[in-house]
């Protein structure tokens, strides 16, 4: 049999093989994220009482929940001083 051929056939099947493990990376990585925006969802309903009616309540809420971990975060460390 051909050299070439055979390691044609490897580079195929390691190249599959890489593939499939970037995609099952990839949706590990996914449910990561919407696991945490669940979680942030549940923060938010809990918070106001309901869920904002579209993207930018979402933005609006997490811009204000960083804001308040940079404060907790800052009086923390004053606190250790």
């Amino acid at each position: 049999m051909n050299t070439g051929l055979i390691l044609t056939a490897i580079a195929t099947i390691t190249f599959i093989v890489l593939v499939y493990m970037f995609v099952k990376q990839l949706m590990k990585l996914i449910a990561i994220l919407l696991t945490m925006f669940i979680i942030f969802a549940g923060y938010v309903y809990i918070k106001n009482g309901s869920l904002p009616g579209d993207i930018n309540g979402y933005l609006n809420e997490g811009k204000i929940a960083l804001q308040q971990l940079h404060q907790g975060l800052n009086t923390f460390i004053q606190s250790k001083k």
